[in-house]
């Protein structure tokens, strides 16, 4: 029985709302015709030209997809490019794209909370987002100077997430240049 590419999308905002996405992220109808009808979906991770052919070949009218097609604004929608190459491969064979990425993964029920159950994980509760004006700092330091310079970030008011205080992530690499 078809089913209007609207109505999975509505339910999809009952699953996992457009809200619980990141504020950098672009979920939703990604192409296509939210008033076209579909007797199937195809599911997949991400959209390539393998992904648009095999749901034309199955004649599923939707993409429900994991990572968006578009992230950011489209400069252009030129063949020349990859996501140019696929919005045409869509549009020709009458598909529409619909993403739910990072709001599937912070909703109930959504990635986050399979993943935890896979892993046996309990009492589990989402991480306070970070507000939009936090950003992470990235340093390379001698490891002679890694404590002076962890506390003075620390002292200046960083390392702050929620309720903890002093949060640092280290690891030790090999830097490589070309001069």
């Amino acid at each position: 029985m078809p089913a209007a590419v609207r109505d999975i999308m509505e339910t999809m905002e009952k699953l996992a709302p457009a809200s619980l996405a990141e504020e950098w992220d672009n979920v939703g109808l990604q192409a296509g015709s939210a008033a076209a009808s579909t007797e199937s979906v195809l599911v997949a991770l991400n959209v390539n030209e393998e992904v648009v052919s095999e749901a034309a070949n199955r004649k599923c009218g939707l993409i429900l997809t994991h990572h968006p097609l578009i992230f950011q604004p489209l400069a252009t929608v030129s063949e020349e490019t990859t996501a140019g190459r696929l919005i045409a491969m869509i549009n020709k064979e009458g598909l529409a794209v619909f993403a739910a990425h990072t709001n599937l993964d912070a909703a109930r029920g959504g990635l986050a909370d399979c993943l935890a159950g896979l892993l046996g994980l309990e009492n589990v509760k989402p991480l306070e987002r970070a507000p939009a004006n936090s950003s992470k700092l990235v340093a390379f330091v001698p490891e002679a100077d890694l404590e002076k310079v962890r506390a003075a970030l620390f002292e200046a008011g960083g390392g702050v997430i929620g309720d903890y205080r002093h949060c640092s992530f280290m690891v030790e690499g090999t830097g490589t240049f070309l001069p």
